[in-house]
């Protein structure tokens, strides 16, 4: 199943804000953080919130401090909330759509 161009558009202008949310997550959990992949983003210009997935090495590396992290991400998109799933590499594995979808269409390219 590959995107259709809406979401290509969409993803294409995620890509700074979801590069921005790696960097600052490898500055906490260093080599820990494995890939940032968007979910549930609709057009760019009419999203509410930023839903992104994080992949984690182990899923317990995330600790227990999120609301730090979420607060220190939301000034990316100016002021819309972000929603953070943290998950393991295994977890993803077995993850359902829509992140099933993005991880292959992700291996294909």
């Amino acid at each position: 199943m590959e995107p259709d161009s809406d979401s290509c558009e969409a993803l294409s202008g995620f890509l700074p804000v979801l590069v921005e949310i790696k960097r600052r997550l490898e500055n906490v959990y260093g080599e820990g953080v494995v890939d940032v992949i968007p979910c549930g983003v609709g057009l760019l210009e009419n999203f509410s919130g930023v839903d992104a997935a994080v992949v984690l090495r182990k899923e317990e590396e995330h600790g227990g401090d999120l609301g730090k992290i979420c607060r220190a991400l939301e000034s990316l998109v100016k002021g819309r909330k972000i929603n953070v799933r943290f998950l393991s590499q295994e977890k993803l594995e077995h993850a359902k759509w829509p992140l099933y979808v993005q991880r292959k269409w992700r291996k294909k390219r």
